[in-house]
Parts: C-alpha cells; structure tokens; sequence
C-alpha cells in the first residue's frame, strides 16, 4: 500500500529544487513541508521516505506541534531504522520534549525499545541521563518497561541505582512496577535499596502489590522489603490487592507475614472485600484467620454489618459460620440487623436476629 505521504502532490514539488541542487545550485532551503513530511514518515515507519526527506533537505531536528522531534517521534514508536537515519543526519540526541524534559533516550526507555535505546547510547546519550522536569532516570523508565535487557546495558554501561527522581522514585520502584521479576533482581544485585521510598511513603514493596507484581512481592520479601508500609494517604499493600481483587497478591502478603487484619483507612481487608462482595477475597482472609468481628474506626462497623447493609446474604451467612457476632454495636447504635432492614432486607434482617439471640449469653 502507498504510504500516505507519498501521495502528497506536494512531493513533486519539493523534488524540483532538489534536482537543482544535484546539478550544483545552491542547496534548498528549508522546507515546513519536507519537515512535517518527515515526522510523519517518523511516527508511521517509513524508513525509505524518512531517507528521502533527508536527503532533500528536511531538518533531522524538526519539532512538531507537541514539541517531540523527528527523533523521539520515531524513538516512542520503535522504528529504530529511522532512528539510525536520523542520527546519520546529525539529529540531537540532547534535544528534550516541553512537558517532562525527556530525550529520545529516556522516550526509548520508557517504551523499553532495546534497539533505539542502544543506538542513542552509542551517540552519546548517557546511561544517567533523566527527564529534567521530573528526575525519573533512564534506569527507572527501563525497568518500569519491564525490559531486564535494557536494565543489563544500562547497568554495564554504569548507570546509577541509587539515583531518585524528584518525588523519590528509585529504578527498583520502575522495577516493582513493569514486572520483570529478573530486572528487580538485577537492581538487588547492584545494590538498589530496598526500603527506599517516595514522597508520599510508597516503597518498591508497596508499589508491587499495587500493581498486582506477586511474584516480585515475593521477591522483594525475601530481599528483606519492609511489610509495614501505610503511605501518607494511609494505603497499604494489603489493602491495595483487596482493592483490586487480586487474591494471587493478596495471598503472597499474607504470606509475607503481612496481618489480614492491617486496616487500610480504619477498615480491615475483610472489611473491605465485603464492601467490594468479593467471595473469593472473603474466603482467603477467614481462612487467614481475619478477624470476623473486627470494628472500623471511628464509625464502630463490622464486617457482618457491612454485609448486611448491602443486602449480600451469601455473605452474611458465611460470616455467621466463622464466627461472626450480630449483637455488636456500632458507634451510632445500629446493628447488623438494623443495617439489612435500613435497605429494606427484612429477611435478612430477620436472619439476623436469630443470629444474635443465639448468641446472647
């Protein structure tokens, strides 16, 4: 199929001056056209037209709207032949985008594109090279790719694992984040810090968990990760799984040693996969033995309570089973009994009732 470009009418005219100049004129100017041109042949892989343009005259820097040249254009879509057409051209591989300072290099990182990340390396972009509005290193942005290749030439090349951005951010929290579970154990290896952490609290540990990493939880644990970690919005790993539903995570915390009762937000796991009527969640945590009549602060709630306000019977008797007491109070007086009949559950509500006489000594 023909390349959108090359059906431009305006390729004829470009070509005229061109021809002049092959026959010893004086070289083109530049042309806005042959420019825009270009960095379409940049985002699309046009490798053969991306030569072309250059050859004509159009400018190996060019910028379009957005503020990325030819160069990071083709960098962020991966057509590392065009990247290598540029350079040949003198494109800058120092040149940065508005929005976050980025270079093609960091741009190529961040993508994980191992080719285009190498190539600008040997042109002189450096392995402790970072976006200068945010500080996030080429190191970090590789390892959030995921890609354990690129994090291997970018070690060797001497990157830095104890470089942060400016929040904080370290490579092994890029690392905990792409999922690679090799390139978190080479960051161990060049001895990134483990406990290091963000701005707002959150660790190469939590972050994993947040992104629903088990097996570099797992990793991380054994490296010695910190379970402890609330962040400054009182977040915690185990909450962040129950959240997602991600039992397979929630699973390796509690193996971790993590308590199925750590309360995110003055509510315990169990707490919140009943709010979220999770069934499988549920079940890990009482099997964890999770704490059936464990209350929330400050409201004074209990799971039970919590289950029968939404009306989820299943739910309701699977906590009586394990133990869970009808008769609790929360702060306002209300019952889990009161809780079913304020949504109209008065089945459930009567159920309810029953439960709690039983209990009553």
């Amino acid at each position: 199929m023909t390349p959108r470009f090359l059906a431009l009418p305006a390729v004829v005219v470009v070509l005229a001056p061109l021809l002049a100049w092959a026959q010893g004129s004086t070289p083109p100017a530049p042309s806005p056209l042959l420019d825009r041109m270009l960095l379409e042949a940049a985002r699309e892989g046009h490798t053969n037209a991306a030569g072309q343009l250059l050859a004509q005259g159009a400018d190996a820097n060019a910028r379009g709207d957005s503020g990325l040249t030819a160069l990071m254009t083709a960098s962020v879509n991966g057509h590392a032949l065009i990247v290598r057409r540029l350079l040949e051209h003198g494109a800058d591989t120092a040149a940065r985008e508005p929005r976050y300072g980025a270079s093609a290099l960091t741009i190529a990182a961040r993508r994980g594109h191992f080719d285009i990340a190498v190539a600008l390396l040997e042109r002189g972009g450096g392995a402790n090279s970072a976006e200068t509005r945010t500080g996030m290193t080429t190191l970090a942005l590789a390892a959030g790719s995921g890609s354990a290749e690129l994090v291997t030439e970018l070690l060797a090349r001497g990157a830095d694992v104890t470089t942060t951005a400016e929040d904080g951010f370290t490579a092994l929290m890029g690392g905990a984040v792409g999922g690679s579970d090799a390139a978190v154990q080479l960051l161990i290896d060049a001895g990134a810090a483990v406990d290091g952490s963000r701005r707002d609290g959150a660790t190469a540990f939590f972050l994993a968990a947040e992104a629903g990493n088990a097996m570099i939880v797992r990793r991380l644990a054994r490296a010695g990760a910190r379970r402890d970690i609330v962040t400054a919005d009182g977040l915690t790993p185990l909450g962040r799984a129950v959240a997602r539903g991600d039992a397979a995570t929630a699973a390796v915390l509690i193996e971790a040693g993590i308590s199925p009762d750590s309360p995110e937000r003055g509510e315990t796991p169990l707490m919140h996969a009943v709010k979220r009527g999770d069934d499988r969640m549920v079940e890990l945590l009482l099997t964890a033995k999770a704490g059936v009549n464990a209350v929330s602060e400050p409201e004074g709630h209990t799971a039970l309570m919590l289950a029968a306000n939404r009306g989820l019977s299943p739910l309701v008797e699977r906590l009586i089973a394990a133990g869970a007491d009808a008769n609790i109070q929360a702060r306002d007086g209300w019952t889990a009994a009161a809780a079913a009949e304020m949504i109209g559950e008065d089945e459930l509500a009567a159920r309810l009732r029953r439960s709690s006489q039983r209990t009553t000594p």
